[in-house]
């Protein structure tokens, strides 16, 4: 049977949690077809799966590297003639030989899988969109039922996997406001993403030049690049001012570079292949607040320190329910100085047994849901009713 996987090209999150249903996919014997854009494109090519690159969309992005409505405007002026040639595209990818679809955020995979009359299920934690803005309040309240029209493209699918920890732990909280009539389609599947593997943590810290009373800091920043960079350049230079006895990692996710880069306690990776390594070595970890890698920290029962690309509702939003749930730390960008990342990082230090605590509660629950297999079983109970 076929399967069509059309998948959001923004930053890696959606690529990465998508990458394990493919695999797993193709694992039962699926024929798949895959189809993203933007720096997703390389990321599954890098993993071995084929990609046909569709035409894409993005958000604007301020000098500093927060989201702007002026720019998201004006770089989706054409959004209407973007959006019908994404459907026309994913209509001709799905064509009449697939049996079902799955679209991570994708409204023209929805919209196409459903004028070819086929099942769909779709992966989403951002049902409500969170417009977020300080300079354009009213440009953004005027927008504000365009910004949620795609909500009634969401409610079309056949079922709604949603990548989050069921309540009262859902991260997604805040963007997840769902009528009462999808209740019984909705389905919270957890993480996307296998238990992490065995790693020796002394072995890679050893490896890496590691003492062993040192307390390491891993900076994975993921995202769009503009938001990457603007983040990297300046906990680089707080790292440097850093007390003795922490390390500073920072992973700049950038899939094709091979740079390594160190600067007295600072070690710069362009892309670490086996990000589990980092997990496993690192004391916390500081990143901004997708929620694909809130669950990576999860997993590997890691304490954050989150700072959510600025006006950017769903991480936000995210960032303040870990901080509400005591996974971790909130520090916006704009109060991001060498005293708030001090004092952020020593309640994290100091605070350890309590934050450590909380997270292995979540921690449990979230190895205990196998978010792919359920994926695959809501795919399977469709397929039957074919």
């Amino acid at each position: 049977m076929r399967i069509h996987v059309g998948v959001c090209g923004i930053g890696f999150g959606h690529s990465s949690r998508s990458l394990h249903v493919v695999k797993k996919l193709l694992e039962h014997g699926y024929e798949v077809s895959v189809s993203t854009y933007g720096e997703a494109v390389n990321f599954f090519l890098r993993h071995g799966i084929p990609v046909n690159r569709v035409t894409s969309v993005k958000y604007g992005v301020a000098e500093n590297g927060s989201v702007s409505v002026k720019r998201t405007l004006a770089e989706n002026i054409l959004l209407p003639l973007t959006l019908a040639s994404q459907v026309l595209e994913e209509y001709n990818l799905i064509g009449e030989e697939t049996d079902l679809v799955i679209s991570d955020t994708r409204a023209s995979t929805l919209l196409a899988a459903k004028m070819k009359r086929k099942p769909v299920i779709l992966i989403l934690n951002q049902f409500n969109i969170s417009l977020e803005t300080e300079k354009h309040k009213k440009i953004a309240r005027i927008l504000e039922p365009l910004v949620q029209a795609p909500a009634k493209v969401w409610e079309v699918a056949d079922a709604l996997a949603i990548p989050d920890l069921p309540p009262p732990y859902t991260i997604s909280l805040r963007t997840l406001n769902l009528p009462e009539k999808l209740k019984d389609k909705t389905f919270y599947v957890g993480p996307l993403s296998p238990k992490p593997p065995a790693v020796d943590r002394e072995e890679v810290r050893e490896r890496l030049g590691i003492e062993e009373d040192e307390l390491v800091l891993l900076a994975h920043i993921s995202g769009p690049r503009k938001e990457r960079e603007e983040l990297i350049k300046k906990l680089t230079e707080l790292a440097k001012k850093l007390d003795k006895g922490r390390r500073f990692i920072v992973t700049s996710g950038n899939p094709d570079g091979r740079e390594i880069k160190r600067e007295g306690n600072i070690i710069i990776f362009d892309w670490y292949e086996n990000i589990h390594e980092l997990f496993s070595a690192c004391d916390l970890v500081i990143s901004r607040a997708g929620l694909s890698v809130i669950h990576t920290c999860i997993l590997h029962g890691r304490r954050m320190l989150l700072i959510p690309i600025p006006q950017h509702g769903e991480q936000v939003g995210n960032a303040y329910r870990v901080q509400q749930l005591g996974l971790g730390k909130t520090l916006e960008e704009s109060k991001l100085s060498e005293e708030t990342f001090r004092e952020a990082i020593n309640e994290l230090e100091n605070e350890a047994e309590e934050f450590g605590k909380n997270i292995l509660e979540v921690k449990r629950l979230a190895e205990s849901l196998e978010g792919v297999d359920k994926v695959l079983e809501i795919l399977h109970k469709l397929l039957k009713a074919i």
